[in-house]
């Protein structure tokens, strides 16, 4: 796999795996080859296979022709008309993958130009909340996007008694 702009942190409880959780941050050229957007796909297609656990990504996708809305509240849907091959088939990935996009409006817009959603919070669960859009840093024109993810830890912990004689 070639796709190479991108980094993942596996965070473990060591007592179960199940409450292991693997976060990713993933970025794509505007100019990216179309053999460069086939390997990201390949990329999370690989992600779900090895790593049945949560997972939350996000990153700067440069997917501007896709237009995301928020369905009913909970669900972010693209609009998959009009859409090159590869953008069909991120969104078919997505869905493939069971990951959920979570950002609804736009996250770089630049003086007179349309505003475009480029970047994504994705998620394997629906347990992300409260998307604030903040000013961006720097001489950056994309916004920075901060939220809440619900995820439960459980920590057992070990008592020792000693009886006094």
């Amino acid at each position: 796999m070639d796709f190479n702009e991108y980094l993942f942190l596996l965070m473990k409880d060591t007592q179960s795996v199940n409450r292991s959780i693997l976060l990713g941050n993933i970025y794509r050229s505007p100019s990216s080859t179309q053999v460069n957007d086939y390997e990201l796909c390949d990329l999370l297609d690989l992600i779900q296979q090895k790593f049945p656990i949560p997972k939350w990504i996000v990153g700067d996708f440069n997917f501007a022709n896709i237009s995301w809305y928020d369905a009913d509240g909970c669900w972010v849907i693209a609009r998959c008309t009009g859409l090159t091959q590869i953008e069909n088939k991120f969104i078919s990935t997505l869905k493939k993958n069971f990951l959920i996009q979570h950002v609804s409006e736009p996250t770089r817009q630049r003086g007179l130009d349309v505003p475009h959603t480029l970047d994504l919070i994705l998620s394997s669960d629906n347990c992300l909340s409260e998307i604030e859009h903040l000013s961006p840093l720097g001489m950056s024109d994309h916004s920075v996007l901060m939220f809440r993810y619900e995820w439960a830890i459980y920590i057992r912990k070990q008592i020792s008694v000693r009886r006094r004689s």
